[in-house]
């Protein structure tokens, strides 16, 4: 599979990544607790003096997602805490940002990193993923 993540924007309290797969039909045709957003990598990155980076929280999803069924998008812990369930062809738009976003719990064992896992990949089957996320500091 060719993937790709990448930080678009960075403002100190706020990411935008953009997360684009082509399935290739080599190998494996599935994903599962693929790490996406690494909140070590990004608590690196930050660096803001006197503050813990404590959660990464997204507050919009948008993007599509063409022949998986489902793309499945969950904060990382010992029993892993969905975010949401994408896919079934069309364009995405999950928006929490007039509710103050979707939290990670930081549930037992959570690493703050964000997952994916797919089902049902194809050669020719792609997602692509924008997640508008806060970063959440203590």
């Amino acid at each position: 599979m060719a993937a790709t993540v990448n930080t678009v924007v960075h403002i100190t309290n706020s990411q935008l990544h953009e997360i684009t797969i082509t399935n290739e039909g080599t190998g494996t045709n599935d994903e599962s607790d693929v790490v996406k957003v690494d909140m070590s990598a990004i608590a690196t990155a930050v660096g803001k003096v006197g503050y813990t980076l404590a959660a990464v929280d997204i507050e919009r999803i948008r993007g599509q997602v063409a022949g998986y069924t489902p793309v499945r998008l969950e904060y990382d812990a010992d029993a892993n805490d969905e975010i949401a369930v994408l896919g079934l062809g069309g364009e995405i738009d999950f928006d929490w940002r007039d509710v103050g976003g979707n939290k990670n719990p930081l549930s037992a064992g959570a690493t703050g990193d964000i997952v994916l896992s797919t089902l049902g990949g194809a050669a020719g089957d792609s997602y692509t993923l924008r997640l508008d996320c806060r970063l959440r500091y203590r």
